[in-house]
């Protein structure tokens, strides 16, 4: 499940799980690998597979309800 990009950064800086420049760090490593940002949050241990669910889940959610 992917969501987008804009809406997961800003979820995770004011939830203080991660800084913005280190945000910024993790995408470039994404684009450069092709792959899914989650994917990179987890390799790089910023957040658990687990916890990518729970986030992702929450922001679809957060999503349909506006």
């Amino acid at each position: 499940m992917e969501i987008e990009i804009e809406r997961l950064k800003n979820f995770l800086i004011e939830a203080g799980l991660i800084s913005k420049e280190r945000f910024e760090e993790v995408l470039k490593k994404a684009k450069e690998k092709n792959k899914y940002i989650g994917e990179i949050l987890v390799l790089e241990k910023i957040l658990t597979p687990e916890e990518l669910k729970k986030i992702e889940a929450y922001l679809l959610v957060f999503l349909i309800l506006i």
